[in-house]
């Protein structure tokens, strides 16, 4: 089952391809939108979870 907040994301980046100038549409690969991949083993400047990215905004003061 497919979340709401992947429904939402996947409808978003829809509409940023399809409001791109042509040029840079061109360029967009869906395999290139699934953002950033990083190894979070031995790091300490990785979040890893949703948990992880709430506690780093709450400590930002958001």
């Amino acid at each position: 089952m497919v979340s709401l907040a992947t429904e939402l994301e996947d409808s978003l980046v829809k509409l940023l391809v399809q409001a791109a100038p042509p040029e840079q549409a061109q360029k967009v690969e869906s395999a290139v939108l699934n953002g950033p991949v990083v190894n979070p083993e031995g790091r300490t400047d990785v979040v890893k979870d949703q948990a992880e990215v709430d506690d780093l905004l709450a400590s930002l003061g958001f």
